[in-house]
């Protein structure tokens, strides 16, 4: 396995197999601190992993945000010599979540002026 540093973050290169079709990916971010893996959906569609009713969504919290995922499972994941059969990986719908209002603070209570005598 080859890692690379670009702009300060580590790739690889990745092979993903699902429902007999392959996809290789040539820059995939090696994040060592996710809990899970992550990819995003434009280039996995080119091998039919779309969203479907049976898969489960999730929303995610990382360092760029909060965001939607769809869970799929996948009959291989291979990252040079590394490989997995049939595990789980993350897809981005690509639809960020809205950004939360932040609650309105509750009013100050008005003080009652004494009338003047």
């Amino acid at each position: 396995m080859t890692i690379r540093l670009e702009h300060g973050l580590a790739y690889v290169e990745a092979d993903l197999a699902f429902r007999g079709k392959t996809l290789h990916l040539d820059s995939v971010v090696l994040d060592t601190g996710s809990a899970s893996t992550l990819f995003a959906s434009d280039k996995l569609v080119e091998i039919g992993i779309i969203p479907e009713p049976s898969d489960t969504l999730k929303r995610i919290r990382g360092i760029g945000g909060v965001e939607f995922v769809f869970t799929k499972g996948i009959d291989r994941l291979a990252v040079g010599e590394i490989a997995i059969s049939l595990c789980t990986v993350e897809n981005r719908t690509g639809q960020p979540d809205r950004p939360r209002r932040r609650p309105q603070p509750a009013p100050r209570p008005r003080r009652l002026r004494r009338p003047s005598p």
